[in-house]
């Protein structure tokens, strides 16, 4: 990698962003880590440069816990981040939606980042949860978009998705490994003046959301390379024009059946690259539907508990149902029979 490498960091923000960031950081990137937990912090055994939130203890997927503890620490938070980052032209912050400290506090991190350093690229890459976790990390997800969705002057979003990953640790690997490549492809557009760097860079500042895909030489087409981005790991986007696509072609690749997928984008870079076919699409919308489904999926849950813990209803118990004719005596146990009921071995 060139130019590019060496004007990007990563700030990895909880649990999942200081896993992201230290692939990264075996590549040879510059990553910050933060986190309210000491021993993710500590699990942490790669390159980067780690802080742990001043009165942290982890923050049990508690997003105003998170943004308190960070809000208390930001001033030697803010010092870290200008000397980490110094020299950068793009930086990306990493965080699940669905957690704690990287859902609480990545958004105000993303705001406070694009507004402070308007002469900077400011990035965001982000895991939806499936919509098999818990309750509360789906409620913290939407929560997480919500405020993303209203944050002004930020560049792209690359949106990962559980629900669409088959197994995490691959999701991790695949991603850095794809977007250090990205970083190297190359792509020239109408006018000769501009350089791949100078096309990424410009496609990286796109507000809206962003998707890679790749197939190897040996399997490059047409269709491998519009199977790849459908069988990918990002949450699907939602229907609309892209702004820009960069398309780098290891084989003949019908360009304007890419284009159609992607509403025929504003503007469409290519190139030629003898190792593999890379598709870089940015300016995208905000995935909504699957935003939806997942805020479908957790009413449905919601009122699933309600009704269940309505069933467990005692019917015949005359303290539930004063009505009762029943009469009932307390029978006399031991605490250890009592806590029994509760306890399940």
């Amino acid at each position: 990698m060139g130019v590019l490498k060496d004007s990007i960091g990563f700030l990895g923000v909880g649990l999942c962003g200081g896993n992201f960031a230290s692939r990264f950081a075996e590549k040879g990137m510059r990553c910050l880590c933060i986190n309210t937990s000491a021993s993710d912090l500590n699990a942490i055994e790669s390159g980067s440069i780690k802080k742990h939130v001043v009165g942290g203890h982890g923050s049990a997927h508690n997003r105003a816990k998170s943004k308190q503890l960070i809000n208390e620490d930001f001033p030697r938070i803010s010092e870290l981040l200008e000397d980490s980052f110094a020299g950068c032209g793009i930086i990306a912050i990493i965080f699940s939606s669905g957690g704690g400290v990287g859902s609480g506090s990545s958004p105000m991190l993303l705001d406070y980042m694009s507004s402070t350093f308007p002469e900077k690229i400011i990035c965001g890459i982000t895991v939806l949860p499936a919509n098999s976790e818990s309750i509360k990390v789906r409620e913290n997800a939407l929560e997480c978009f919500k405020e993303i969705e209203s944050i002004k002057g930020m560049g792209a979003l690359f949106v990962l998705d559980n629900q669409m990953a088959y197994n995490r640790l691959w999701l991790n690997a695949s991603f850095c490994d794809l977007f250090c490549e990205m970083l190297e492809m190359p792509c020239a557009g109408s006018s000769s003046k501009k350089t791949s760097d100078g096309i990424l860079k410009e496609m990286l500042a796109a507000p809206g959301c962003a998707v890679m895909a790749k197939t190897p030489k040996s399997m490059s087409s047409t269709g491998s390379i519009i199977n790849s981005l459908k069988h990918s790991s990002y949450s699907p986007f939602s229907p609309g024009r892209a702004k820009y696509l960069a398309l780098s072609m290891s084989t003949d690749i019908d360009c304007e059946k890419v284009k159609e997928i992607f509403g025929d984008p504003s503007e469409t870079f290519i190139g030629i690259s003898g190792k593999s076919t890379i598709l870089f699409a940015t300016g995208l919308n905000i995935p909504s539907t699957r935003l939806q489904n997942l805020r479908e999926v957790l009413e449905a849950d919601a009122e699933e508990r309600m009704r269940s813990l309505s069933s467990r209803v005692l019917v015949d118990s005359p303290d539930l149902n004063p009505g009762s004719n029943k009469i009932y005596k307390p029978v006399k146990l031991t605490r250890e029979e009592l806590f029994a009921k509760y306890i399940h071995k």
